[in-house]
């Protein structure tokens, strides 16, 4: 099932909406701005996950680290090798499959930002129906920044 809401998916987080929150990353352990910075500060686990892979490894796309953070796990999915517009749809598959791979089927509640759209440079319609693709079988909630399209 896919929802769609406006909001803040890490205060929503924190205040238990979710069990499970993917954002995007690069795979050179730079999480400087967008959502990701966002991240790296109000859960410094998910950037000491990250940190903990091999900056700038080819080999990270399409993967992801993760943190455990009491009841919330946060993703880092490597959907871009470089930082800024480097979003590649390949690497988000390839993420969505192994994120469902390790949690899915555990009637989890995920929660994913416009993951690749902004300042990965992504085409949202094509990231929201990988999105609608993983929802077939999860709980999934998009949550848009309220001045977000």
């Amino acid at each position: 099932m896919l929802n769609v809401i406006t909001g803040d998916l890490l205060r929503s987080a924190k205040d238990g909406d979710f069990d499970v929150i993917v954002h995007g990353c690069n795979c050179f352990n730079a999480m400087g701005a967008g959502i990701a910075y966002a991240v790296k500060t109000q859960f410094p686990q998910a950037n000491q996950a990250d940190q903990l892979t091999k900056r700038a490894d080819p080999a990270k796309l399409g993967k992801f680290s993760y943190a455990e953070i009491d009841s919330l796990v946060v993703v880092n999915a490597y959907t871009q090798f470089y930082p800024g517009a480097s979003f590649q749809l390949k690497a988000l598959q390839s993420c969505l499959a192994e994120i469902k791979n390790l949690f899915g089927g555990k009637s989890l509640r995920f929660g994913f930002p416009k993951i690749g759209a902004g300042i990965g440079g992504g085409n949202w319609d094509e990231i929201k129906a990988e999105l609608e693709n993983f929802a077939l079988e999860e709980d999934v909630t998009i949550v848009l920044w309220e001045n977000e399209p």
